[in-house]
């Protein structure tokens, strides 16, 4: 990771940091159990624990389901639509929802959200 990079992700750092400090660290199995309301969600879950790790820049670092995508993993809008959530639907063959659906839905701005989303989108199809 160049400079540049680095200066540009130190925000998250530091909060990633201050949150492993001030709270245990949560298992992949935790989390799913925590954002899975139905066996069909746990596959979406697990998938977006993994992807979250990615972004983990501190190592004592675990995402909760609560997190706010943007503020602890500096993951955007634009990213969150098309590297996670349209992968994730992608992942699980989950069609798309039509636009006039995901207004309905609101925003996405937690893991939970996005797990919600998906059994959403599966609704819908």
């Amino acid at each position: 990771m160049g400079f540049v990079a680095k200066l540009l992700m130190f925000p998250f750092y530091g909060r990633q940091k201050r949150l492993a400090s001030k709270r245990p660290s949560l298992s992949e199995e935790e989390f799913v159990r925590r954002c899975s309301e139905t066996s069909e969600d746990q596959p979406a879950a697990s998938y977006v624990f993994r992807h979250l790790l990615e972004h983990t820049l501190h190592t004592a670092f675990t995402p909760y389901p609560d997190d706010c995508l943007e503020k602890v993993f500096g993951i955007a809008e634009e990213e969150l639509d098309e590297d996670l959530i349209l992968a994730l639907l992608r992942d699980q063959q989950v069609p798309p929802p039509t636009d006039e659906d995901v207004r309905k839905f609101g925003p996405v701005r937690t893991p939970a959200d996005v797990v919600a989303f998906v059994r959403f989108a599966r609704d819908v199809s």
